[in-house]
């Protein structure tokens, strides 16, 4: 059994040492492609949620034009259960 436990650990060194180039070349690789996925990813997620926290904040504003009425007429030349057209310039 000691026999076999010593000729595991000898082969281990004799792969870890005949292949320190192929191991080398491969791990920068690796970390460098991960830390390009991540980058990414994070791009990804703050063009996707930029959008979704400004939409869920812009209800605390309490100052601009979307608090003000826009002006269509008297209330005279709207007769109860009819529809009106109404022309008003957007002013946003």
């Amino acid at each position: 059994m000691e026999a076999e436990k010593t000729m595991a650990v000898r082969e281990l060194d004799a792969i870890s040492t005949a292949t320190p180039a192929v191991l080398h070349k491969e791990t920068p690789r690796r970390a460098f492609l991960l830390k390009l996925g991540f980058l990414l990813n994070g791009l990804a997620a703050f063009m996707v949620g930029a959008p979704v926290i400004g939409y869920l904040m812009s209800s605390f504003r309490t100052t601009g034009a979307f608090k003000s009425w826009i002006t269509l007429g008297t209330i005279s030349s709207f007769p109860e259960s009819q529809t009106r057209l109404a022309k008003f310039r957007n002013p946003y």
